[in-house]
């Protein structure tokens, strides 16, 4: 772990839907990061924090799949 409390990405679990690593813990949906579970399945969103690329609580760096894209647009 980081002095910052962020999982370095090589330890953090990987989104099975947009390939970006997360925090551990932050997400409702062990496979998925949180703001794909909430897209998905309308699970807690976070309350993003960027710093450095990076929202400093969940991890996400803003990655979205081709499929969540889709689905946005259509929403």
């Amino acid at each position: 772990m980081e002095p910052n409390g962020i999982i370095p990405a090589s330890e953090s679990p990987i989104c099975d839907e947009c390939g970006n690593t997360f925090v551990q813990g932050s997400s409702s949906m062990a496979s998925l990061c949180c703001e794909c579970s909430h897209i998905l399945y309308g699970y807690s969103s976070c309350a993003h924090r960027f710093e450095a690329g990076r929202c400093q609580t969940c991890g996400w760096d803003g990655s979205r799949s081709e499929y969540i894209q889709s689905r946005l647009k259509g929403a």
